[in-house]
């Protein structure tokens, strides 16, 4: 029995042997070993290819803040330029404000949505922020730094002619408006008293001019066609004006007006108080003041008709044309004035006539002062009476 015993044992080893030798054909005990040697070799494998599909960020994983477990993370406030789109470049500062957390990303329903606040701001022009999430915010009505005039409105109609005409900020202040006795060339009612206005404004820097009164009107009621465009228009009375303006700023978002005869005084003197807006011009003897054409079109020199605005030097100020060309309606009522300070003065309550300020090209020297007045009924028409616009602040 052992014999036989020893035998079969020696005839399965020799089998095995056999077995082990053919291509494809191994035992249990080796197909157990390699099997777990290939799941071995292919961890390291997996580890090297996750680590090939990283981004490069130039920090490892652990270089990174940790924070604590079901926080919001925070993210960095995108640079917002005023004008235009914002910026895809990141500030080195945080917001305060956290973005929606993990529960939040996976809300994608309108009910889930609902409560979401998102308060990053991606837009911010002529003065106003659009945030996503919010309604646009009223446009800001804020004054430059040290007094200066008001951010004019930006954005107005493409009907409005004057989008791109200067006008210039006349800042308050106290002046005595009228002239002295002793002045050349007054008239009686030129009574000197202080006045004071507390607000500033912004004026047109040149008359209308028929360029501007054709965009807005259509037809041309100027008696020198010849003379063109850029020339201040002429033939409106004071109804006409105001129809101009009705119909200008209905047209834009801007609102005009004409000036007050203060105003246009005040404006005119540009911080002088000699008889001109301007240094160099002295009465003479003669009657006449030297030095006058170089800053307006009158009697003297015009060879009988109104020039194109902005040829002559302007004021101080910036403003041309003021003591000659055409004269300028005014909004005020004609008025004796008080003698006593007044503040922010408007003219007249009522009257017949309206206030027409500044020289022509048919005045003499003596009423292109800037202390002289005329006075014409509102629908009288001339061709040297013009206008310029006082554009409100708003």
């Amino acid at each position: 029995m052992l014999t036989d015993l020893f035998g079969l044992i020696r005839k399965r080893q020799k089998q095995q042997a056999i077995f082990s030798t053919l291509p494809g054909v191994m035992s249990e005990g080796a197909r157990r070993k390699t099997a777990e040697e290939r799941v071995l070799e292919k961890k390291p494998a997996e580890k090297s290819e996750r680590k090939d599909r990283e981004p490069e960020t130039g920090a490892s994983r652990s270089s990174f803040p940790r924070q604590p477990a079901g926080a919001r993370p925070r993210v960095e406030s995108m640079r917002v330029i005023p004008g235009g789109e914002a910026s895809s470049k990141f500030l080195p500062h945080r917001t305060s404000e956290a973005v929606s957390g993990p529960a939040d990303r996976g809300a994608s329903s309108p009910e889930a949505t609902a409560g979401k606040e998102e308060k990053l701001v991606v837009r911010e022009t002529h003065g106003r922020k659009e945030t996503r999430g919010q309604k646009d915010p009223e446009p800001s009505r804020k004054t430059e730094a040290g007094g200066g005039a008001p951010h004019a409105p930006r954005r107005r109609s493409h009907a409005d002619p004057f989008d791109s005409v200067d006008f210039r900020y006349i800042p308050p202040g106290v002046f005595l408006m009228g002239s002295h006795e002793e002045e050349p060339g007054r008239h009686d009612d030129e009574l000197y008293h202080e006045v004071t206005l507390t607000s500033g404004f912004l004026i047109q820097t040149t008359l209308v001019t028929r360029r501007q009164w054709k965009m807005t009107m259509g037809a041309d009621p100027s008696s020198f066609p010849a003379g063109g465009l850029e020339c201040p228009v002429d033939g409106v009375n004071w109804n006409d004006c105001q129809e101009f303006i009705r119909k200008l700023n209905a047209a834009g978002t801007c609102r005009y007006r004409l000036p007050t005869e203060a105003e246009w005084e005040y404006a005119c003197r540009a911080g002088t108080s000699a008889a001109f807006g301007h240094e160099g011009v002295d009465f003479a003897e003669d009657g006449h003041y030297t030095g006058l054409d170089e800053i307006a079109w009158y009697s003297c020199n015009s060879m009988a008709k109104p020039h194109p605005v902005a040829v002559k030097k302007p004021n101080a100020w910036g403003l041309y044309d003021m003591h000659g060309n055409l004269c300028e309606w005014c909004q005020d009522w004609y008025g004796a004035y008080s003698g006593e300070p007044v503040t922010n003065p408007s003219g007249s309550p009522t009257g017949f006539k309206r206030v027409s300020r500044g020289g022509c090209w048919v005045s003499t020297a003596r009423n292109c002062r800037s202390a002289c007045r005329f006075s014409w009924e509102p629908d009288w028409r001339s061709d040297f009476v013009g206008f310029r616009l006082v554009r409100e602040i708003l």
